[in-house]
């Protein structure tokens, strides 16, 4: 097992923000305005930010796999 991998063993949280980094480069206008949208309203809002959880990151990975 390479340390990349043992790394994802040990903090699967770490796949998705790798996930993350690779696509956010390749979004839409479209998607990085729903991004933008969504990340005002999340700010504000008592839970502690973070954008890795917004609901568009699936749709987002679905279209870059075809």
């Amino acid at each position: 097992m390479t340390k990349i991998e043992e790394a994802i063993a040990q903090h699967p949280y770490m796949l998705h923000i790798e996930r993350i980094v690779r696509i956010a480069p390749l979004m839409t206008n479209a998607e990085r305005a729903a991004l933008t949208a969504w990340a005002e309203e999340a700010v504000e809002s008592a839970v502690p930010f973070d954008a890795s959880i917004w609901p568009g990151w699936s749709a987002v990975a679905r279209r870059l796999a075809h």
